[in-house]
């Protein structure tokens, strides 16, 4: 993109010293014993663990997660072949997922997959690793360049923080928000309430 001289031989020396500084830098992901479950399309399982989420955090902003809403939100990205569904189970119950959309760069010549979305019944993140290092994996596999994240964790030290090798500024923000009833301003002022991904802000259309 650059059009900078000697771009491909100097290239793999400089892929070479990435790799390490990746290795030795970053905290590395593990794929678990955890049981996942890859989805080509939401279920039942998907209405029950939105109706859970619900009451397990109450005081969370997050836009509606119910199997017909997320069929609708992803319906061409299904057709087109383009998702990447992942679960945890629990016997027959879901305690967390993530989604992964294809964003490629043509002009660039980049495959790239988006983490969308994910969400887990005790609204922690450990469940993330593995799926994460599930996501890598395949991404190495079906020679996509780039697993991509975009501003879904607002506090330091958090796992994407502590895992993701490379940062970059946006030149527009991709979530933004405007509460015109004062009662939620007031209660959309607390840390606590939020909890946005791309799926909450539409970005994922």
């Amino acid at each position: 993109m650059k059009n900078c001289p000697l771009v491909r031989p100097l290239s793999y020396p400089l892929s070479v010293a990435v790799l390490l500084k990746d290795r030795f830098t970053k905290k590395a992901l593990r794929e678990s014993d955890i049981e996942l479950q890859v989805c080509h399309g939401f279920d039942d399982r998907f209405d029950n663990f939105w109706e859970d989420m619900k009451s397990n955090h109450p005081h969370l902003l997050l836009a509606v997660r119910a199997r017909e809403v997320l069929e609708w939100h992803y319906k061409y990205a299904l057709l087109n072949h383009q998702l990447w569904i992942a679960t945890v189970v629990d016997g027959p119950r879901l305690v967390a997922y993530v989604i992964f959309d294809r964003k490629n760069n043509p002009k660039l010549g980049l495959k790239r997959m988006r983490l969308v979305d994910f969400q887990s019944l005790d609204g922690g993140t450990a469940l993330l690793s593995p799926l994460l290092a599930w996501a890598l994996r395949k991404c190495r596999d079906e020679g996509i360049h780039m697993l991509e994240n975009v501003g879904r964790w607002l506090e330091k030290g958090e796992l994407i923080e502590a895992v993701a090798p490379y940062k970059r500024k946006l030149s527009a923000w991709t979530y933004f928000y405007r509460a015109n009833n004062p009662e939620l301003a007031e209660r959309l002022r607390t840390r606590s309430a939020w909890a946005p991904s791309l799926f909450d802000g539409n970005a994922s259309l």
